[in-house]
């Protein structure tokens, strides 16, 4: 009789979980689309030199708005786009504070809180030999990393890359305490 009603008890458990299991899977149906106006959510192509009614111009394709820069523009440049930008330099000490700092320590010096628990000092951002280095090349040197720096660039957005570069030169051309 108590094997029976074990046997009965491991059933039921049994049920209760197929029961949940079943009633926890996706269901097949349609989705609800996000907007209800389906044409909002998937505009209508339009090609880029064709007559538009929409624009005061009649154009399709419109010019970038003033003051936007290329993406490529920031691939590709050799000087520092940022580097007459006051706000620039601003964020750029924030990136360097947040990303950097770590290693590198709040003066560049290579004393940063994780030298403290054992992991090597990186090169002081006062040395000569970064002192040396291009704008582009420190740009390249965050964005791939080298030796036991990591590369950041799928953590920190180009232009921030270029921002930073604005901290670590003026971090490098300071004495050194």
């Amino acid at each position: 009789m108590k094997q029976w009603r074990d046997s009965l008890a491991l059933a039921a458990m049994l049920a209760l979980l197929l029961a949940a299991v079943w009633g926890a899977r996706p269901s097949v149906e349609q989705p609800v689309p996000a907007f209800p106006l389906s044409n909002m959510a998937e505009p209508l192509p339009a090609r880029s030199y064709s007559p538009s009614p929409v624009f005061a111009d009649g154009r399709t394709m419109q010019p970038p708005p003033a003051g936007t820069v290329p993406v490529d523009a920031l691939r590709d440049a050799t000087a520092n786009p940022y580097a007459a930008d006051a706000g620039a330099a601003a964020r750029g000490e924030w990136v360097f504070r947040t990303y950097c700092a770590t290693c590198h320590g709040p003066t560049g010096m290579g004393d940063g809180p994780v030298t403290r628990r054992g992991v090597p000092a990186p090169t002081s951002l006062k040395s000569d030999r970064v002192r040396a280095l291009t704008d582009r090349e420190l740009f390249e040197l965050i964005s791939g990393g080298r030796g036991k720096m990591p590369p950041y660039a799928r953590m920190i957005a180009a232009e921030d890359r270029w921002k930073a570069v604005i901290e670590v030169r003026k971090l490098s051309r300071e004495d050194a305490p």
